[in-house]
């Protein structure tokens, strides 16, 4: 679950400015459990890039919402290279 971060900024780290981490693919509320996917992440982060894009040209890097498209992308692409990258005990 994504959610959006209670102070609005973003630290870049994967977590919200004045707030914990970011639950961005974790068991947050109404769940059930269930984790995303590598594929859906892919497809957040590809969907996220498009938007981001869009958000420059129309509005100009300072927009709030530009930048707010850069924050979670930064937060989708740790959390993929996380899922990415092998456990040390695994084979």
């Amino acid at each position: 679950m994504l959610q959006t971060p209670a102070g609005g900024g973003c630290s870049g780290d994967g977590s919200a400015a004045g707030s914990g981490p970011v639950d961005v693919v974790g068991t947050g509320a109404g769940g059930g459990g269930a984790t995303a996917k590598l594929a859906d992440l892919r497809k957040a982060v590809t969907t996220l890039e498009d938007s981001a894009r869009g958000a420059r040209r129309v509005y100009g890097s300072s927009h709030p919402f530009a930048d707010g498209c850069e924050c979670y992308l930064r937060i989708l692409r740790a959390a993929l290279a996380a899922r990415e990258t092998p456990s040390p005990g695994s084979s």
